[in-house]
C-alpha cells in the first residue's frame, strides 16, 4: 500500500492544469499485484470436469477488487480554482483504460472522494473550546 500526497494542484503551469495527474502520472503501476487464479483449469493446467451441469461451461478468473482502491492519492488544490468550473471533478478522478471496473467516470467515481477543509484561523480556540464542552 502506497500513498501520493500531490499538494497544490492549483500552482501547476497552466500547460499541466486540468489533466487528470492520475492518468498523467499512470498511477496504477503502483498497485500491488496479485495472482489471478484461473478457476476454469485444474491443477495440471487442464480443464476440471464439473459434472452434468456445468458441463461445457468455464468460469472466468476470480479478481481481488479490493486492490483497486490503491494506491491512495491526496491532492491538494484551493477551491477558488475550482469554483468557476462545475466539471471540475472529472479531472481527479482515477480512470483506468485497461480496468473495466474504472474505465469510465461513473466507476472511478466510486474510487473518490471529495473533502473540503476550512481554515479557522484566529477563531481556532474558540471553535475547540466549544467541542470540548459538547464532549463532556
Amino acid at each position: 500500500e502506497i500513498v501520493f500526497f500531490l499538494d497544490a494542484y492549483d500552482e501547476l503551469p497552466p500547460s499541466a492544469l486540468w489533466k487528470n495527474l492520475w492518468i498523467t502520472n499512470n498511477l496504477e503501476q503502483y498497485r500491488a499485484h496479485e495472482k489471478i487464479e484461473d478457476m476454469s483449469s485444474g491443477p495440471d493446467g487442464k480443464e476440471e470436469e464439473k459434472g452434468d451441469e456445468a458441463e461445457g461451461t468455464k468460469q472466468g478468473p476470480t479478481v481481488n477488487t479490493s486492490t483497486l482502491r490503491y494506491p491512495k492519492v491526496l491532492i491538494t488544490v484551493r477551491s477558488e480554482l475550482l469554483s468557476g468550473y462545475s466539471g471540475y471533478r472529472s479531472h481527479f478522478l482515477p480512470v483506468e483504460g485497461q480496468n473495466d471496473k474504472k474505465d469510465e467516470e461513473v466507476e472511478a467515481g466510486h474510487y473518490c472522494q471529495e473533502l473540503r477543509f476550512t481554515s479557522f484561523g484566529d477563531k481556532r480556540k474558540q471553535y475547540q473550546s466549544q467541542y470540548v464542552a459538547l464532549l463532556w
